[in-house]
């Protein structure tokens, strides 16, 4: 083989791999992936740590018991967030407040997108 096809075929095969490699870490950064759910959990969990049936009972009760103190958290860690924006808010001038606004709105119609792709993988899940 001469080495002109040898340079055209390596630069071919870079820009495949470059292709390749671009649309995996793209995918990687930008699908946003679900949270697993609850039954996904204790399935991996029980798999990775090896538990008996015992012991996966057990930690699954610990797990739901402490569902109503992680949530109590949660709403607080919310409350924050609301209070920590409306201080931020409270130093812009009038045209920052309107783009600050818009901002937020696309950020909350990106996550209620998440959050309806998760509510109906987990109702799924649960109806299997």
């Amino acid at each position: 083989m001469k080495p002109k096809t040898k340079t055209i075929l390596f630069i071919i095969f870079s820009f495949i791999l470059g292709v390749f490699c671009g649309v995996l870490v793209a995918f990687n950064l930008f699908v946003p992936k679900k949270p697993l759910t609850h039954v996904e959990f204790i399935k991996m969990f029980q798999e990775r740590v090896k538990l008996s049936d015992a012991q996966l009972a057990k930690a699954d009760s610990l797990f739901l018991s402490m569902k109503p103190i992680m949530d109590a958290h949660r709403q607080e860690m919310s409350r924050i967030k609301d209070s920590t924006r409306a201080m931020v808010k409270d130093l812009l001038n009038p045209e920052q407040k309107l783009l600050f606004d818009q901002f937020y709105q696309d950020l909350n119609k990106t996550n209620n997108k998440k959050n309806e792709t998760t509510a109906k993988d987990t109702s799924a899940a649960k109806k299997k």
